[in-house]
């Protein structure tokens, strides 16, 4: 999703519709994050409207929730730790054939 997405978002919850988005997309979660951040941009939201981000876990007796104002508060995000699991195995591959060319 491209940056601009996430301004229509915004701006429908500005207008006062109240949005709901379930998502794994680690984009659109930091471009919303990011948005809410930008001066002048929560004055520009309903009083009775403040964004809230939610994150659901496994718990001992069934699903957890967690909610905030901001992404931290939502707790660990099992996609971004995929994410960077993954960036790194490849960027091992690259630097493993980087050198294997340097040695040849």
């Amino acid at each position: 999703m491209r940056p601009t997405g996430a301004r229509c978002i915004s701006e429908l919850s500005r207008q006062g519709l109240q949005v709901f988005i379930a998502t794994h997309s680690l984009f659109l979660l930091r471009e919303l994050e990011l948005l809410l951040a930008q001066p002048g941009v929560m004055h520009n939201h309903p009083a009775d409207q403040t964004p809230s981000f939610f994150g659901l876990h496994p718990g001992e007796e069934g699903v957890d929730v967690r909610s905030g104002p901001e992404l931290a508060a939502i707790g660990s995000i099992a996609a971004l730790e995929e994410e960077l699991d993954q960036e790194d195995r490849a960027y091992g591959i690259e630097i493993d054939e980087a050198e294997a060319g340097g040695e040849a």
